[in-house]
């Protein structure tokens, strides 16, 4: 049996040659041996001089290796291979003495061993195991550190732990306040829900806090308000000639290129002595100016008050006439204004200018007509397609409401699931590393000290 290794350091030796260890003596035909030492983390290796693999040993890489039997939180194993010092590297261990390579071996693994398993070390130099013990023996390269295998076995699950839970705990931390962010994104968004109700014109009174609340959203039945632009039909032929009316008055006030309609047509009414006569102006032409004027007298006070809004255009609207019509409107009037008789080229005058003035306003009272009645048409399908728009705009309103709960549900669901796995996974953690399961004890590395072997 090998002696007991106190726990600073250790010195690895075959069953019959105790301080030092031989290498096959037998297959190789020396008595030459390599040693294996440690503390700490720190291994060191050793051979004689005369080795036939001396010069190999001074000069190649050689690299540690451990082999161990990794558990996760879900107690499966399985076997993982790990390097504890650099790969690649000619220089990775220190050279203190000739015939000596020191070795800084990891002070935490990647992932925790297995309490009922060794961790089993041993070196490599270009992909080639190097043996340590007597071939007789069986495996000749593997072995025990229990002193570092002790140190580093509580460095990870200690680190281990600390890095896992935090994560794990964060993330509970966190679904749960996605939880609450839900409840309260909900919450706002039937607030933002119920003002707008408030503002549909509700057959009653909701105030919605639950999905099966929805369907009981109805809008009153309520008669649309008439818009002001929207006439009976015997007002629209009065409307459009009062808009004419208007825009003509205004043109009187237009700087440039005025409609001086209203002044010639007042002086060809009232000059019926002169040689000029209603005989001379086409009949409808007169028809026209007698309304014209009728119109204007009778609707003056309306349409020239400060408040009157033409159910057309706006009040700053004037009829256009012709630059030829414009032009020989001075001469027109300067003829009317005589007190001797007209001329017939006078005569012409004035009526090629009052007929070019009187098709501009009968135009604009058959295009303000048109316009009117399209208006009160439109109104009409209006109000014949509410009871439609009505039934829609319910439809709508339910469907949008429903949508607010099925989305929030439909996240409470998956974080709630998400956070109970959460929660699953801290306890698993927790009971993972609280209970020492991917620890070493004292008992187990002792146990081991006295083999020579290292198998998983």
């Amino acid at each position: 049996m090998l002696p007991q290794v106190n726990s600073y350091k250790f010195l690895i030796v075959c069953c019959f040659c105790f301080l030092t260890m031989s290498c096959g003596s037998t297959k190789l035909g020396n008595n030459l041996g390599t040693t294996v030492s440690g503390q700490g983390n720190q291994l060191v290796f050793a051979w004689q001089s005369d080795h036939p693999f001396a010069a190999n040993y001074q000069r190649d890489p050689i690299i540690v290796v451990a082999e161990y039997v990794e558990i996760d939180t879900n107690g499966n194993k399985r076997n993982v291979r790990q390097y504890l010092t650099p790969r690649h590297s000619r220089h990775q261990a220190s050279q203190s003495a000739a015939n000596i390579r020191s070795f800084q071996l990891l002070s935490q693994l990647p992932s925790p061993p297995d309490r009922s398993s060794p961790i089993c070390l041993y070196m490599e130099s270009k992909g080639q195991v190097i043996p340590i013990r007597d071939p007789s023996l069986g495996e000749t390269a593997r072995f025990r550190f229990p002193e570092w295998e002790q140190s580093v076995r509580k460095n990870t699950v200690s680190l281990l732990a600390e890095r896992d839970l935090s994560i794990a705990r964060n993330n509970v931390t966190v679904l749960s306040d996605q939880l609450s962010a839900i409840k309260r994104n909900l919450n706002t968004n039937l607030n933002d829900f119920n003002r707008q109700l408030a503002n549909e014109g509700l057959a009653n009174t909701l105030d919605i806090s639950q999905a099966n609340q929805c369907p009981n959203i109805q809008l009153a039945n309520s008669t649309q308000k008439r818009p002001y632009d929207v006439l009976e039909e015997n007002q629209i032929p009065v409307a459009a000639r009062e808009i004419c009316s208007f825009r003509t008055f205004n043109g009187l006030y237009v700087p440039s290129g005025g409609v001086k309609a209203l002044v010639l047509a007042y002086l060809a009414i009232i000059t019926p002595e002169k040689t000029f006569s209603v005989n001379d102006i086409n009949a409808n032409r007169e028809t026209d100016f007698v309304q014209f004027l009728k119109i204007l007298d009778a609707h003056k006070k309306k349409v020239l008050a400060d408040d009157y809004s033409p159910q057309l255009g706006s009040k700053n609207d004037y009829i256009r006439f012709s630059a030829h019509a414009v032009s020989m409107q001075p001469s027109a009037i300067q003829a009317l204004e005589k007190e001797t008789t007209l001329t017939a080229n006078e005569i012409a005058i004035i009526n090629q200018v009052l007929a070019a003035e009187l098709d501009v306003f009968s135009s604009c009272i058959d295009e303000g007509e048109q316009q009117l009645k399209t208006k009160r048409i439109a109104w009409e399908k209006q109000v014949a397609a509410s009871p439609q728009r009505r039934v829609a705009r319910e439809a709508f309103l339910q469907q949008r409401c429903e949508s607010l709960f099925v989305e929030a549900e439909q996240n409470l669901q998956r974080t709630e699931e998400a956070l109970i796995k959460a929660k699953n996974e801290l306890a698993k953690l927790e009971s993972f590393y609280g209970n020492g399961t991917a620890s070493s004890s004292t008992s187990t590395v002792s146990a081991n000290l006295n083999l020579l072997q290292c198998q998983l």
